[in-house]
């Protein structure tokens, strides 16, 4: 009769002690943890104060059941303070976590992984910065990558990319937006083009869920001057307009890829502008379609850059027909 009483007696203090073990985890994780002490010293005082509890308990009758029933009470204790610290620290990007995080992906031997070391919690990085795109200035377009990785061990989010800067407007990107890099050494890649032929400089801007600011990258696009100019300026217009709606204007003589502003004035003295982009020699041809007056044309061009000018004429004769 004695015997089934002890061992109903035996399971009573489960509960309690696995509460206190519990409790006494918690409070020694906390409090190596306001003395900023390394990860591994909190993990072994979470361990110690998990297992004084159940220590305590094992006095009295039925010791082996109850240093069993201990042992497991602390076992759990501690699986439950690790997990619930680790989801907290995952969940709010914590870069100084309570206890040592597993590792997550990788070679080797533990926590160490193929390229550049891991750091705990949430890391970037972006390379090359500052990105230079190699281009040939006779082109009106090239392009360069920018490769973002994980350099943590926490999922690295990817939100919006954005280009600031003077000659934010030359430049476009493509790619890496709001992706996920899960675990470290994930990547993605950013295309940046420069879309015109001369181009100053501009940041890409990164925008992801570190703490703190984004990451920028610094970009340029080697001669953003452009080509130099070679010959003579000139512009010349048709030698027979068609009632003068369609003549064609050349131009030759100005920087290789800059805008150029063409200014027509009327016979009746209206003005109209148009813009134009030369090509790699520095010449371009341009046909205007626009009913007129009898009269004579005035074309003028100026170039953006390289501020040459030059000037011709045609003239109008017959009647006008819209086009």
């Amino acid at each position: 009769m004695a015997s089934p009483q002890q061992r109903q007696g035996g399971l009573g203090p489960v509960l309690p002690a696995m509460l206190g073990a519990l409790c006494c985890s918690i409070v020694g994780t906390l409090i190596t943890t306001s003395l900023h002490l390394s990860p591994t010293t909190r993990m072994a005082a979470a361990a110690g104060g998990a297992a004084l509890a159940p220590m305590i308990a094992t006095v009295g009758r039925l010791h082996r059941l109850r240093i069993g029933a201990g042992l497991m009470i602390t076992i759990v204790a501690l699986a439950v303070t690790y997990g619930g610290f680790t989801i907290v620290d995952s969940a709010t990007g914590r870069t100084d976590p309570h206890l040592p995080l597993p590792p997550v992906g990788g070679t080797g031997r533990l926590g160490e992984f193929s390229g550049n070391p891991t750091r705990t919690g949430l890391h970037i990085k972006a390379e090359p910065a500052p990105l230079e795109l190699d281009c040939d200035d006779t082109a009106t377009a090239c392009e360069g990558t920018v490769r973002v990785s994980n350099a943590g061990t926490l999922p690295l989010r990817i939100g919006a990319i954005e280009l600031q800067g003077p000659a934010a407007a030359a430049y476009s990107h493509t790619g890496c937006e709001h992706q996920t890099l899960a675990v470290h050494g994930d990547s993605c890649r950013i295309t940046v083009r420069r879309r015109t032929a001369t181009a100053g400089t501009a940041r890409l801007i990164i925008h992801q869920n570190l703490p703190g600011p984004p990451t920028e990258v610094d970009l340029s696009s080697g001669q953003t001057g452009g080509g130099e100019v070679t010959g003579p300026v000139s512009l010349t217009a048709c030698e027979t307009p068609a009632d003068g709606v369609a003549c064609p204007i050349k131009g030759t003589g100005f920087k290789p890829g800059e805008i150029v502003e063409l200014t027509y004035t009327w016979p009746l003295g209206a003005r109209s502008r148009y813009q134009l982009t030369t090509s790699g020699d520095g010449g371009f041809e341009h046909q205007l379609l626009r009913a007129s007056p009898p009269g004579t044309v005035e074309v003028g061009a100026v170039g953006r850059t390289s501020g040459r000018t030059a000037a011709t004429s045609y003239l109008i004769s017959g009647s006008t027909r819209p086009q």
